[in-house]
């Protein structure tokens, strides 16, 4: 939803073994309740950067104190060490400290502000989580993109099993690099449609999937969300029939003959069916 492609790059995986946390605060309770669900074994140091700031006048990560805590960490025997706290400078240096002791640990950081952006991309870490960005991803699309933000809330009621299979079906219909739409079933968005749905007739949502050319040729769609009034049907039914004033979220295949062919609904002769 958030325009990542579905395809997990060998980047994007995390190394097994013992992770080290640094930081507080609700970031670290999600990571903390990641790594339980995924079966990690981890370590917090519960690390308050303002107060770490105030007790040392420094920003700089690292002195024998920091280092003899490290180590007693585990840091190098550790497979990971995330640095979550609320300063960019101490991030850094928590990481690059870390780096020092246990060359093959994996670092990931959490990033503040994106006025530091260029400054994270030259340190080599390698995973970086801008808090920034995340928000700004999460509020436009609570804003601009309300279907797939009710997506997003409606599939993390689910478990890992429900999200492999969605993810498999994916890729297998729409490739791992799909886009997506919204649209409301109306006069303006879907004109011949409402036409015929006003005459009362029953019109599925695997109607819609039928190609043009070919009546049975499906095409690369699926319909990840329906809205209806205060109703949510979260990958509804095909059969299901539409309503005047359904609310889609459709993913597709990026092919422009797909987006054209699901654009027609406003015009085409819905006869055929």
């Amino acid at each position: 939803m958030y325009g990542h492609i579905l395809k997990l790059k060998k980047r994007d995986q995390f190394p097994l073994g013992k992770y080290i946390i640094y930081g507080k605060g609700r970031m670290v309770k999600a990571i903390q309740e990641g790594l339980q669900k995924a079966g990690i074994e981890y370590v917090i140091e519960d690390f308050d950067s303002q107060r770490y700031i105030e007790e040392k006048n420094t920003t700089i990560f690292g002195d024998d104190e920091d280092i003899h805590r490290l180590i007693e960490l585990g840091v190098k025997e550790s497979a990971c060490i995330i640095a979550a706290t609320q300063n960019d400078l101490l991030n850094l240096t928590i990481l690059n400290k870390a780096k020092q002791l246990n060359p093959k640990i994996f670092t990931m950081a959490r990033e503040n502000s994106l006025d530091d952006l260029n400054i994270f991309q030259a340190s080599k870490i390698n995973k970086i989580y801008i808090v920034e960005k995340i928000l700004a991803d999460a509020t436009y699309s609570y804003i601009a993109r309300p279907l797939a933000d009710l997506f997003i809330q409606e599939a993390r009621k689910k478990d890992d099993e429900w999200a492999r299979i969605i993810v498999y079906m994916l890729n297998n219909i729409t490739g791992m690099n799909p886009m997506y739409f919204e649209t409301v079933l109306n006069d303006a968005n879907a004109y011949a449609l409402t036409l015929r749905l006003e005459k009362g007739e029953n019109i599925s949502l695997a109607d819609l999937r039928r190609s043009r050319a070919d009546r049975n040729e499906m095409l690369h769609v699926v319909f990840l969300l329906l809205k209806r009034g205060n109703n949510i049907y979260l990958m509804p039914d095909a059969r299901m029939n539409l309503q005047i004033g359904d609310e889609l979220l459709i993913v597709q295949m990026r092919k422009i003959t797909v987006i054209l062919s699901i654009l027609s609904i406003t015009y085409m002769n819905w006869s055929m069916f």
